[in-house]
């Protein structure tokens, strides 16, 4: 990832590098996925960990809470569903 990209689309970046095959991670394993430099990552950990989205694990590990969901509420209510058939 470029310096020049802001502290916004760095923590979008460091909530996508985590999935279901990689549901913990460090920051070093964030930095070295996302290509941002580990005291951006940590910093941006610290943050989303401070507003609920990840929590921090044992010996320096994070992972992602059940708070990520909430941002899909808003597309999920806009998705639309086909109308049942009645008989």
């Amino acid at each position: 990832m470029n310096a020049s990209h802001t502290p916004f689309e760095r923590g979008l970046a460091v909530l996508q590098a985590f999935s279901a095959d990689n549901p913990t991670l460090s920051a070093t394993e964030v930095s070295t996925q996302t290509g941002i430099p580990y005291s951006a990552v940590y910093r941006c950990l610290y943050t989303l960990s401070k507003m609920g989205f990840v929590q921090r694990q044992a010996k320096g590990y994070f992972s992602v809470t059940a708070k990520v969901l909430a941002l899909s509420q808003a597309y999920r209510k806009d998705l639309h569903r086909p109308t049942p058939i009645s008989y």
